[in-house]
């Protein structure tokens, strides 16, 4: 019983150190949240829809900017940092 004790406080451990790795993205209301790729993406799909064809960011382009944004290896970014640069690289497409 002890080992599986032991276990879970490593886990729990590497758990909480890995989080703590992550960025964390600084909302209106102050509130810290976990960096999730997946809402810019979406956003930028959104957005994609409300413009022609030819200005439509395609998947790989919206990939450079998620990754972009990921490699600034930020600790905290403020949501309306993530918002001007997505603005900026797709003007820049």
């Amino acid at each position: 019983m002890q080992q599986i004790y032991k276990k879970l406080q490593y886990i729990i451990s590497i758990t909480i150190n890995k989080e703590e790795e992550l960025m964390r993205v600084i909302k209106k209301n102050g509130n810290a949240v976990l960096f999730e790729r997946g809402k810019i993406q979406l956003s930028i799909e959104r957005a994609n829809n409300d413009v022609t064809a030819e200005e439509k960011a395609s998947n790989d382009e919206i990939e450079n900017i998620i990754c972009y944004i990921e490699d600034l290896d930020k600790k905290r970014i403020l949501v309306e940092d993530i918002q001007d640069i997505v603005e900026e690289k797709l003007i820049e497409i």
